[in-house]
């Protein structure tokens, strides 16, 4: 019987970036060598073109866990499916602070999988976390490189300054944050959103001009910038999501600092150093501009 699989996630890039390795598991276990991905941000999947990307469709419902018909296995990867019928409610999700991590989701993953006869996940944790063929990346990875080498002798720090809509991390203003601690030149802050300072400082630089969006979505030309960045500063949303590779996790000289209201929901991995991973981890539950400069400046 021939098997096939469509994947479809109604959530945003972070949740749609940390599938990418589990659904590339299911293909690996139904013996199948490309599969459909019905989402909103296709662009998270552009390195993948053995994921093919549709929009998402009416008959998808966001509380259907995944099912077999006939050959045909349809997933949803949200992981929060299931919440209201686990024992206990929300039980993939870390609680307290909507912590949902790789750990928990490879979890969910390997219980789907047995529930439909088809074993369970053996690879561990870290195994999920995303590896990005940035060669594959049609636009903005150039742009990238040529202002990395510009700024060889400069220290760079993403700053993913978007809001989060999940409740799990204060919505306070990264910009005047960056404001308070802009003035050594050595340092140069790339903000993911842009903002109007009323001065702004010549060390800071936005991502839409560097990855030159013009309107793309550029979620794996920023994956790509942090790689060469020092720091990483985010909430746990958006672009910090997508930092979040094997690559930075992997590398030492890496911090990663993030502002949540609390620690279990900071990082796709919770405990790094249990799966050998060598990013530092730091968490804040700073929620303002002040406080958050403070513990910034202490990470710098």
């Amino acid at each position: 019987m021939t098997r096939t699989l469509t994947a479809f996630n109604h959530y945003g890039i972070g949740d749609l970036f940390e599938s990418r390795e589990f659904v590339l598991e299911w293909m690996r276990v139904l013996g199948i060598s490309e599969c459909e991905y019905a989402c909103r941000y296709p662009a998270v999947f552009e390195d993948l073109p053995q994921i093919k990307t549709r929009p998402l469709t009416d008959d998808l419902n966001m509380r259907h866990w995944a099912s077999k018909r006939n050959g045909r296995y349809l997933l949803n990867t949200w992981i929060g499916a299931l919440n209201g019928e686990t024992t206990p409610k929300g039980d993939y999700v870390i609680w307290p602070g909507i912590g949902c991590t790789v750990e928990h989701i490879r979890r969910m993953h390997s219980d789907y999988m047995a529930r439909l006869g088809l074993g369970r996940i053996t690879k561990p944790a870290q195994e999920f976390l995303t590896t990005v063929d940035y060669s594959r990346v049609r636009h903005g990875v150039f742009e990238v490189s040529e202002f990395v080498n510009r700024h060889q002798s400069n220290r760079l720090i993403l700053v993913c300054n978007g809001p989060t809509g999940s409740g799990h991390a204060a919505n306070f203003d990264m910009a005047a944050m960056v404001a308070k601690i802009s003035e050594n030149d050595l340092d140069i802050f790339l903000l993911t959103e842009r903002v109007l300072f009323q001065n702004q400082p010549a060390n800071i630089f936005f991502t839409d001009d560097i990855t030159e969006r013009n309107g793309r979505c550029d979620v794996l030309a920023i994956s790509y910038l942090s790689t060469f960045c020092d720091v990483i500063v985010g909430r746990c949303s958006g672009a910090q999501m997508v930092c979040e590779t094997k690559e930075n996790w992997m590398d030492p000289s890496k911090t990663l600092l993030s502002f949540t209201q609390h620690d279990n929901g900071a990082t796709f991995v919770r405990d790094p150093v249990a799966l050998g991973l060598k990013m530092r981890r730091v968490w804040s539950g700073a929620s303002t501009p002040e406080e958050a400069a403070e513990v910034l400046k202490g990470v710098l």
